[in-house]
């Protein structure tokens, strides 16, 4: 800042010195007319040379900022969401939560909601009707939250569980064992069917159903229930069709998939509730298990180093975790007892939000202090929530006939 504030002050001296001999020649009339204009020309270059030399400048400036960690975790946070495809309540940092709104969304009473994501006033529902011929993709603008706008929807065939929007395409997994997972293309308002993938091997009496899907870095995790065939498959979408990378066993349901760097966590109903694997070639590489605990692997989360972990109703149920740089192993920091399973978690930068099947308290948040989670508040939901995702700084909480929108208590509420 002290740099460009002495280069303006140094051009407009320079500037004034230059007008006053402008006006000094003008007033006399001693110089002749060639010498004003040449006069103005120099002007005219100056003030097109200084206007280079201060956007190289303040180039620079913008240059060793982004090279600063503090300015690059920033930058590297705005863009952590879109390149994933994954959800983040990043832009929510608060231990407390109030309702704002309900976004009713005006479907029939029979398809209820199972996931949904926010992006740019932009609303994307999945639901999973009673009846095969409602449509179960929705897309909603909701630039005015309280008149929810349908832009489109569209009818998958078997009912839907879980969303991912990564770009313009939309990738949903299905309630059936038809298909795996289908993908859909959003542009000018209209939603298409770009492609159905189902896992090999599948025939009517081994086909999986999916419990969780993944994205990230142009690749699809999908993790399926229990079944003669592998339960976790990477498939490369950068094309214009799915194209398998692996496979592997893994002895159980997969109840929850999440990607960090090159490493793939899976949680799981085994003893070893977190399974470690290669990002690309799922091969093990370590596992997970809080000894005495009798829950399971549920939900989790990552925010930078920090593991979120959830599990079932049984011992601790949220587990605060980190990999050792040196053995790659996972370590427990600390954990919270909740008396209650964990529906699902998401982090922001000092809290944690967790969706629980406690009557009373079915969200809560905790912060996370240096060695223990710290119970802040709770929200009595109407119902058990299904998923919930954020968009900037505010939390939608899908429940299965509308959607609920909190915000950060302020002092006066």
């Amino acid at each position: 800042m002290l740099i460009e504030i002495l280069l303006a002050y140094g051009f407009w001296t320079f500037v004034f010195f230059t007008l006053f001999s402008l006006w000094t020649g003008f007033s006399s009339m001693s110089e002749p007319l060639d010498k004003v204009l040449s006069s103005v020309n120099n002007l005219y270059a100056a003030t097109s040379t200084y206007q280079k030399f201060v956007d190289r400048e303040l180039n620079l400036k913008t240059f060793e900022r982004l090279q600063n960690p503090r300015y690059k975790i920033q930058y590297i946070d705005t863009a952590w969401q879109d390149s994933i495809g994954s959800k983040s309540c990043r832009g929510l940092n608060t231990n407390e939560l109030v309702e704002d709104y309900s976004l009713s969304l005006g479907l029939e009473e029979r398809n209820e909601l199972s996931d949904a994501y926010i992006r740019n006033n932009t609303l994307y529902v999945v639901t999973n009707s009673a009846s095969t011929s409602d449509p179960d993709l929705y897309i909603f603008n909701i630039e005015n939250p309280r008149i929810p706008q349908m832009i489109t929807s569209i009818n998958s065939g078997p009912g839907l569980s879980r969303l991912i929007v990564a770009g313009n395409t939309v990738f949903v997994a299905d309630t059936s064992s038809i298909n795996q997972v289908q993908a859909f293309s959003f542009v000018d308002d209209t939603l298409s069917l770009k492609w159905k993938y189902a896992v090999p091997g599948a025939h009517s009496s081994t086909s999986p159903i999916t419990k969780r899907i993944f994205y990230a870095s142009k690749k699809l995790y999908i993790g399926t229930e229990k079944t003669v065939l592998p339960e976790i498959y990477v498939v490369d979408v950068s094309g214009q069709f799915p194209r398998l990378l692996a496979s592997a066993e893994v002895g159980a349901s997969v109840n929850d998939i999440f990607v960090k760097r090159d490493n793939v966590f899976l949680l799981t109903p085994l003893d070893l509730e977190i399974k470690v694997l290669d990002a690309v070639s799922l091969t093990e590489k370590t596992s997970y298990d809080s000894e005495g605990h009798l829950g399971n692997g549920k939900r989790i989360d990552a925010y930078n180093d920090e593991l979120l972990f959830g599990r079932t109703l049984g011992g601790e149920e949220l587990e605060h975790l980190s990999v050792d740089s040196t053995t790659q192993n996972i370590v427990r920091n600390y954990s919270y007892k909740l008396k209650s399973s964990v529906d699902d978690i998401v982090s922001s930068k000092d809290y944690i939000y967790v969706l629980t099947a406690d009557q009373q308290k079915e969200l809560q948040v905790f912060k996370k202090d240096q060695a223990a989670f710290v119970y802040s508040s709770s929200v009595d939901l109407p119902q058990r929530a299904t998923s919930f995702t954020c968009s900037q700084d505010k939390m939608y909480v899908v429940l299965p006939h509308e959607i609920k929108v909190y915000k950060a208590k302020n002092k006066y509420e």
